[in-house]
């Protein structure tokens, strides 16, 4: 669950971008 953290990590850094983004490139 590596992407547990980083998605964390992500979210927080571009909340204000769209944490969306974040999550599909994680599940890629």
């Amino acid at each position: 669950m590596q992407g547990r953290p980083v998605k964390s990590i992500l979210i927080s850094n571009s909340i204000t971008t769209e944490p969306l983004y974040n999550d599909k490139l994680l599940s890629n």
